[in-house]
C-alpha cells in the first residue's frame, strides 16, 4: 500500500484496535429490533406501491430461493472485480448508492480527470508498456494496490484510449448534479468535465462532431471491437454534448453552453445515420424505458431477469445476479452488481423532476469562433501520441468502407 494505511467505515466509530468485535456484537443485539424496523419503515413504500408488478414488491424474505433450487449451481465466484470505483460499471447501476456517496466518488474521479502519472503498466492483451494514465482521460477504476494514488488497477487494455468512459463522467456529474441540485458540487467539478470533454476531440478524426472507434474493444464491453462511428459509443457521446452544454448552464458559463450545445447538434445529425428505420444497433435498458414513460414494457422487460434470476424455476443465482449468462445457462461476472438495476428502475419511478433544456435556436459556427479556439487549444494540449501498433491491410479495409457507408 506505498505506507499508507485505510481504514473501515466501523472503526470511525469502534477504533482501529482490532478488538471491537464484543462491542459490535453488544450493540447488534440491543439494537437489532430498532434496525429491522427502520428497514421496514424504507421498504414499505415499495411494497405498498401499486404501481409495481408483484414479483418486484413481492416482501417475502428471499432465502426461499436457497430452498427450492435443489441440484441447481450456486456458488461463488472467485473472480470478483476487486477494484475501488469503476466508472463504467457504476454508469449502469449506481443509483442504488446514497447520493451523497456518488458526490464523494464523482470528486475521486474529477480530481483524478486532472491526473498524469507517465508510469508505465504492461498490458495483458499485446504486453505493450503504456502510462498509466493521462491528464485529461477518465480512469476505469481509481485502484487497487494504491488508491486514489495509483489508478487504473485494469491494464486489459489501454484505457486511455477508451471511447466510452469520459461521456459516462460527464452523464453521471450533471445527473448528480440534478438529483441534488448542489450547484457548489457542479462548480467545483466544471474544470475536470470541460478537459474531460476536451481530451475526446482527438477521437474525432474527420471533425464532423462525432467520435470514432479504433477497430480495437476501445470501450467498457473489452471484447467487442468496433471500428468507425457506433451506437453504443457514439450514443453516449451526443448525450455528453448535450449534458455538457446543460451543465455549463448550471454554473453560468454561456461561451461553453452554446459550444457544446452547437457540438451536440452536429454529432446528432452524424448519429441518426445509424438509424436503419427500426432501432439503432443497442436497445434501452428498463430504467431508460421508465424515463420514457414505457412503464408497462419495462416492467415486461425486467421480468425476464426476475424469472430466470429469482424464480423457483429459474437458475438460482439469487444475490449473485450476473453480468450475462448463454442459452446453456453458462454466465460470466456473478454479483456484478447487476441487481442494482432493481434502483435504477425504482429512481426512475420517483425521480425528481428534471429541468427542460430549452431548444436553442441553430448557430452559425462563425459566432462561436473565439470558444472554438480556446477549446480546440485544450484539446491539442491532451492529444495522444499516434498509436504506434500498425493496422493490418484488413483492418484498413473495413475502416474505409464503415466511412463510406456513412458519407
Amino acid at each position: 500500500m506505498g505506507g499508507k494505511t485505510y481504514y473501515r467505515r466501523y472503526t470511525k466509530f469502534y477504533g482501529s484496535n482490532g478488538d471491537a468485535a464484543a462491542n459490535i456484537a453488544h450493540d447488534a443485539i440491543l439494537e437489532h429490533n430498532s434496525w429491522e424496523s427502520q428497514i421496514e419503515t424504507w421498504q414499505r413504500p415499495v411494497l405498498e406501491d401499486k404501481r409495481l408488478p408483484e414479483c418486484t414488491a413481492d416482501g417475502s424474505s428471499p432465502v426461499h430461493s436457497l430452498v427450492s433450487i435443489g441440484g441447481k449451481k450456486f456458488s461463488l465466484d472467485k473472480s470478483q472485480l476487486g477494484l475501488k470505483s469503476i466508472i463504467g460499471v457504476p454508469h449502469k447501476n449506481d443509483t442504488a448508492i446514497d447520493i451523497l456517496g456518488r458526490l464523494s466518488i464523482q470528486r475521486d474521479f474529477a480530481a483524478a480527470v486532472m491526473m498524469h502519472d507517465p508510469s508505465k503498466m504492461k498490458l495483458l492483451h499485446d504486453g505493450q508498456l503504456v502510462p498509466r494514465k493521462v491528464l485529461g482521460a477518465v480512469p476505469h477504476d481509481i485502484g487497487m494496490d494504491d488508491p486514489w494514488f495509483e489508478v487504473n488497477a485494469y491494464c486489459l487494455y489501454d484505457t486511455d484510449r477508451w471511447k466510452d468512459l469520459n461521456p459516462k463522467f460527464v452523464l453521471q456529474v450533471y445527473r448528480d448534479v440534478i438529483a441534488t441540485g448542489d450547484k457548489k458540487f457542479a462548480q467545483t467539478v466544471w474544470p475536470s468535465v470541460y478537459v474531460a470533454m476536451a481530451y475526446m476531440d482527438q477521437f474525432d478524426k474527420d471533425g464532423d462532431g462525432m467520435i470514432e472507434n479504433d477497430g480495437f474493444p476501445d470501450q467498457t464491453y473489452d471484447t467487442w471491437s468496433v471500428s468507425g462511428v457506433s451506437a453504443y459509443s457514439g450514443g453516449l457521446w451526443v448525450a455528453a454534448l448535450q449534458a455538457a452544454s446543460a451543465l455549463a448552464h448550471e454554473v453560468g458559463d454561456k461561451g461553453s453552453e452554446d459550444y457544446f450545445w452547437y457540438k451536440f447538434l452536429k454529432a446528432k445529425d452524424v448519429y441518426h445515420k445509424l438509424w436503419n428505420g427500426s432501432y439503432f444497433n443497442y436497445d434501452n435498458m428498463a430504467a431508460t424505458m421508465i424515463h420514457e414513460d414505457m412503464v408497462d414494457m419495462a416492467f415486461h422487460t425486467a421480468s425476464g431477469i426476475f424469472e430466470s434470476v429469482w424464480s423457483e424455476e429459474g437458475l438460482g443465482y439469487s444475490f449473485q445476479t450476473p453480468e450475462a449468462w448463454n442459452t446453456d445457462d453458462q454466465y460470466r461476472s456473478l454479483t456484478y452488481m447487476r441487481p442494482l438495476a432493481i434502483w435504477a428502475m425504482q429512481w426512475a419511478l420517483s425521480r425528481p423532476k428534471v429541468p427542460k433544456q430549452e431548444l436553442k435556436p441553430e448557430m452559425e459556427a462563425d459566432s462561436l469562433r473565439i470558444h472554438h479556439a480556446g477549446f480546440s487549444k485544450v484539446a491539442r494540449l491532451l492529444k495522444l501520441p499516434e498509436d504506434q501498433r500498425s493496422k493490418s491491410l484488413l483492418q484498413i479495409m473495413f475502416d474505409y468502407t464503415c466511412k463510406r457507408m456513412l458519407t
